[in-house]
């Protein structure tokens, strides 16, 4: 998550709804001995299927609305449930305190900042809170703590304590955020570990900083792992890689930053269907769910896949029947080309209908997100300024999963619509309002 001073519609995967509780187990030890310098995996776990519950009972709602060929407006509780859905929230386990206390966290490369809710928020009966009266390591700071995102905020002061990753692995006089107040739907999740720079924050030294500069871990780098279906199997690694998958270096297609305060890199851009559309910079970011950028580029990729528009969600859609006969887009980075195919692109269908994970947005560079991220290894290596790509195995390199239509839905032939130069489609399906987001991408001060 980033802090921004602008807000705009795309889809941002690190949003403030929750997701079901990550299975990493940290021990209840108060006197571990410090280990030498090590790499820690921690599982992280998707959960997106509450977001597709709402989104079909969204849907069998305005069923005849849709069948007429209206385009239901969202409003009120609907526009709030259907906000960030199908935005993917990638979560695992640490602690902090003497003895820890544990907590679910986002891992977020958008972001440097670590906070959880403190016991003073008042809203302890959703959410774990910190309590510095039960650490022994606890040491008071005070500063006052704003942080603002696209579907909330979060207001708090800083703490300052220990932090577990992992079983046995501590952190010492790590300061963090005690959030008092935090606007948005955080069911299952309670706070966010930031993994950009330090330049990015305005509050604290990063975790994994703080952590590397204790001799913590083996390598100046992590390393994440995505899967594409529900539930467990994705990884986050501090300290290095799964070597089971990188058993060499010579395996890693090193990109060097341009800018060390987002993961921030050059980027010449697209190729689809032999059209050519350039760009200078992108960021790699784990908690953004699909690929983001200029909205007339976007719209040059939507007229490509003879995909059709709609304005007020700023997506595009395609028939299920024409997915598996779009082209490959690639990407141009760093002098490589990286293919995606239309299985990878399109994260989700319902009721016939295809989402395209490519989103226009007011930046002038691109995020590629989880759309991408999901299909190699991808290192974050602070040490060498650099994101490093690697090819997954065949074997684990999986393809969303298509979630069951919702049901009471009729069929018929909605209107059609074709702004910014998108064809024309006739739908075999009444389900073509996909409100999959009114989100937000979050900006450096």
């Amino acid at each position: 998550m980033k802090r921004f001073r602008l807000t705009t519609s795309v889809l941002l995967a690190v949003t403030l709804f929750g997701s079901s509780v990550s299975s990493a187990s940290i021990s209840n030890s108060t006197n571990v001995p410090k280990p030498p310098s090590r790499k820690i995996s921690v599982p992280i776990r998707k959960d997106s299927s509450i977001h597709r519950e709402k989104f079909g009972a969204f849907i069998t709602k305005n069923a005849k609305i849709l069948a007429a060929g209206g385009d239901p407006k969202a409003s009120g509780t609907d526009k709030e449930v259907l906000r960030n859905l199908h935005n993917t929230v990638y979560f695992g386990e640490m602690a902090i305190g003497t003895p820890p206390q544990k907590f679910n966290v986002i891992f977020d490369t958008g972001s440097s900042d670590l906070w959880v809710p403190s016991k003073f928020s008042g809203q302890c009966f959703s959410n774990r809170c910190y309590d510095s009266a039960k650490s022994s390591t606890y040491k008071e700071n005070g500063r006052r703590m704003d942080v603002s995102y696209g579907s909330g905020s979060m207001t708090g002061f800083l703490s300052e304590d220990t932090v577990q990753i992992g079983k046995h692995d501590i952190i010492t006089k790590q300061v963090f955020g005690e959030a008092t107040d935090f606007q948005g739907n955080q069911n299952n999740f309670d706070g966010i570990l930031g993994l950009a720079f330090p330049s990015l924050s305005a509050y604290m030294t990063p975790v994994f900083v703080t952590g590397q500069q204790q001799g913590l871990f083996e390598h100046n780098a992590f390393s994440f792992y995505f899967t594409k279906n529900e539930g467990d199997g994705s990884e986050i690694i501090l300290g290095g890689w799964n070597e089971d998958i990188v058993k060499s270096e010579d395996m890693v297609d090193w990109v060097p930053l341009s800018e060390a305060q987002y993961w921030k890199f050059n980027f010449d851009g697209f190729t689809i269907n032999g059209q050519r559309i350039t760009a200078s910079s992108a960021i790699a970011d784990t908690g953004t769910s699909f690929i983001v950028g200029p909205t007339a580029d976007v719209d040059a990729i939507g007229r490509a896949l003879n995909a059709q528009y709609y304005s007020q969600e700023r997506i595009y859609v395609v028939e299920e029947s024409r997915i598996s006969s779009l082209p490959n887009i690639t990407l141009s980075i760093n002098g490589k080309d990286y293919s995606i195919s239309s299985k990878q692109y399109i994260p989700m269908v319902v009721g016939g209908v295809g989402l395209v994970g490519i989103q226009g947005s007011d930046l002038d560079f691109w995020i590629l997100g989880d759309i991408f991220l999901s299909n190699y290894y991808t290192i974050f290596h602070v040490g060498k300024e650099a994101v490093g790509l690697v090819d997954l195995p065949a074997s684990m390199i999986t393809l969303p999963s298509t979630p069951a239509p919702a049901t009471g839905i009729p069929t018929g032939p909605p209107g059609t619509h074709k702004p910014n130069g998108a064809a024309s489609v006739s739908w075999s399906s009444s389900v073509l309002f996909v409100a999959f987001s009114i989100a937000f991408i979050q900006l450096p001060s």
